[in-house]
């Protein structure tokens, strides 16, 4: 049996941004405005270790921001189970994220 790699992570930060890009990537929200879902209706909790959290967060409000001990719970199970290579940030705006720096150096241990 092949074991499953993941060799690309890509992280949305925070969905915080001050900024109303018509191109934005966050197409998830524009998507659920078409199918009339609330974000709330959507959002279903996610597991990592004992903390949950949600999918998806109302546009410039953060529901739950992960620490960095969160993140380097996040990179070290997924480098040693599953061979992670590289790590993108992004968002809304990643700059946003008071422990950018931190996590960015985790992410490169």
């Amino acid at each position: 049996m092949k074991r499953l790699t993941i060799k690309e992570l890509r992280l949305v930060v925070t969905d915080k941004c001050p900024y109303s890009c018509v191109y934005c990537n966050l197409y998830y929200k524009k998507l659920l405005e078409l199918e009339k879902i609330s974000i709330s209706e959507f959002n279903r909790n996610y597991k990592i270790g004992n903390e949950s959290y949600s999918l998806l967060c109302e546009n410039g409000k953060e529901d739950r921001i992960l620490t960095p001990d969160d993140y380097s719970f996040l990179f070290k199970t997924l480098r040693d189970n599953f061979g992670l290579q590289d790590v993108t940030f992004s968002g809304g705006d990643p700059f946003l994220y008071p422990q950018l720096k931190d996590i960015v150096n985790l992410a490169h241990d």
